[in-house]
């Protein structure tokens, strides 16, 4: 099992608000499979599947699975910052070749 927590950076009108928390169980997450590719979306809209989360600020936050040798392309919103975190084998990003490290087991990451 892998887990991946992050933050976002909210804007100044909603730096001061009660936190808020939203749990999602897994089966409650939409799903996608296409050409070798398998999404769960998070958070966001990716492969025609919309997430119930919401959050102050726009996000999306997906888990992707490739077959091997499968291809997918993904939009991001231009201004946005992307990362990916790679757990097993190697990619393609926007143009680079990212060989997955392995400093510890499963851990790789590439922010573009």
């Amino acid at each position: 099992m892998h887990a991946v927590q992050f933050g976002v950076n909210l804007p100044a009108s909603f730096k001061m608000i009660k936190p808020s928390y939203q749990d999602q169980k897994d089966a409650s997450i939409p799903r996608a499979t296409n050409r070798g590719v398998t999404s769960k979306v998070i958070c966001g809209e990716a492969m025609n599947q919309k997430s119930k989360f919401r959050s102050k600020t726009p996000v999306n936050f997906f888990d992707f699975k490739l077959e091997q040798g499968a291809k997918m392309v993904q939009s991001v919103p231009r201004g946005w910052t992307t990362f990916a975190y790679t757990l097993h084998g190697n990619c393609h990003f926007g143009g680079y070749f990212f060989v997955q490290y392995r400093c510890r087991k499963g851990e790789g990451i590439f922010a573009l």
